[in-house]
C-alpha cells in the first residue's frame, strides 16, 4: 500500500514537472517570438486582439476532438460576478504583456514576470485569507532581489515597460486566484472556462483595436507607412554594409608596411576577393609597379583604389 503511494506521487511529481517545462518552454518562445514581430509592426493591441482570437478559433475544435464535456448552465449572477471580471483580467493582462514585450527587452519582461509568485501569495492571503508559512516567504526574497538588481542594471530601461509587465504580471496571479476559484464552484473544465473567456476577451478588446489600431489600418495611412520603412531598409542595410566593410579593409591595408603584391601579412581570403589579384602572380593588368607606393600609402592598383572610393562616398 505504501509502495503504491509513493508510486502515485512520484508519478504526479513528473507529470508536474514535465507540463511545467512545457508551459516554460512554450512561455519563453512566444514571447521571444511576439518580440521579433513587434519589432517589425509595432501594434500590440493588434497582436494582443490575435491572440485572444485565436483562442476562440483553435480551442472549439480542440474540445470537441479531445470530447471535453459540456458545461452546465451557470446562473447570471455568478457569471456576471465571476467570469465577466475574468474575461476583462485577460485581455488587460494580454494587452500589457504585449506592451512590455515591446518595449523591453524579453529577458527583463520574464525577469519581472518571475515576481508572480510573490503576488499570487499576498493577493491570497488579502483576498482569500489562506495562510502560507514562514519558510515560503523568506523563499520569496531571492525573486526580490533578483528583480532589483535587473532593473537597476538594465541598460534598455523602459518606465512604460516596467509598468506593463508589473501590470501584466499582477493580472495574472489574480486570474489564478480566481480562475481556480470559479472552477472549484462552477465544476466546470479548464479548457471550457478558457474558451468563454477568450471570447468575452476578443468582444471587450474589438472596440479599443477599433479606436486604436482599425481606424489606421482602413485608412491605409498606417501601413503605407510601415511598407515604406521596411523598403528604406532594405534600400540602405546593402550600402551600409559595402561601406562599413571597405573602410574597415582600407584602413587595415593602410596600417601593413608591405604592399598588396606581397601576400605575407594578408588574409588569402581576402586578396583573392580583390578584383585584378591572382594568388600566383599578385594584382596582375593595371597596377602599381611592384615595390612602388600609390597616394593611398599602399602599392596597389588604382581601378582597385577608386573603386574602393567610390563604395566609401555611397
Amino acid at each position: 500500500m505504501v509502495d503504491r503511494e509513493k508510486t502515485e506521487l512520484y508519478r504526479q511529481a513528473v507529470r508536474i514537472v514535465f507540463l511545467c517545462s512545457i508551459w516554460f518552454t512554450i512561455s519563453s518562445g512566444g514571447n521571444v517570438i511576439n518580440k521579433l514581430l513587434l519589432n517589425d509592426f509595432p501594434y500590440p493591441i493588434t497582436v494582443s486582439m490575435m491572440h485572444v482570437l485565436s483562442v476562440c478559433m483553435y480551442l472549439g475544435p480542440i474540445m470537441r476532438m479531445w470530447r471535453v464535456p459540456l458545461q452546465k448552465p451557470v446562473a447570471s449572477s455568478y457569471y456576471m460576478k465571476m467570469i465577466v471580471p475574468l474575461a476583462v483580467g485577460k485581455f488587460w493582462a494580454s494587452v500589457s504583456a504585449h506592451v512590455s514585450i515591446w518595449k523591453v527587452p524579453v529577458s527583463y519582461a520574464h525577469t519581472v514576470k518571475a515576481t508572480m509568485p510573490i503576488f499570487t501569495v499576498i493577493l491570497s492571503r488579502l483576498i482569500t485569507k489562506e495562510k502560507q508559512t514562514t519558510k515560503v516567504y523568506f523563499s520569496l526574497m531571492p525573486i526580490v532581489v533578483g528583480v532589483l538588481v535587473a532593473t537597476v542594471t538594465e541598460l534598455s530601461f523602459d518606465l512604460i515597460g516596467l509598468l506593463s509587465a508589473l501590470s501584466a504580471t499582477i493580472t495574472f496571479a489574480l486570474q489564478n486566484i480566481f480562475s481556480k476559484k470559479a472552477l472549484k464552484e462552477t465544476g466546470m473544465h479548464h479548457l471550457r472556462l478558457l474558451h468563454v473567456l477568450g471570447k468575452l476577451a476578443t468582444l471587450f478588446l474589438l472596440p479599443i483595436w477599433i479606436l486604436m489600431d482599425g481606424s489606421r489600418f482602413l485608412t491605409e495611412e498606417s501601413l503605407a507607412k510601415y511598407d515604406q520603412r521596411q523598403e528604406e531598409k532594405k534600400t540602405t542595410l546593402l550600402p551600409t554594409i559595402h561601406k562599413n566593410t571597405l573602410v574597415h579593409n582600407h584602413f587595415q591595408l593602410d596600417s601593413q608596411p608591405n604592399g598588396p603584391t606581397s601576400a605575407s601579412g594578408y588574409n588569402p581570403a581576402y586578396l583573392n576577393s580583390l578584383p585584378n589579384y591572382s594568388s600566383s602572380s599578385g594584382f596582375t593588368g593595371n597596377r602599381s609597379t611592384p615595390g612602388t607606393t600609390s597616394t593611398s600609402g599602399y602599392g596597389g592598383s588604382p581601378s582597385v583604389m577608386s573603386q574602393t572610393r567610390t563604395y566609401m562616398d555611397v
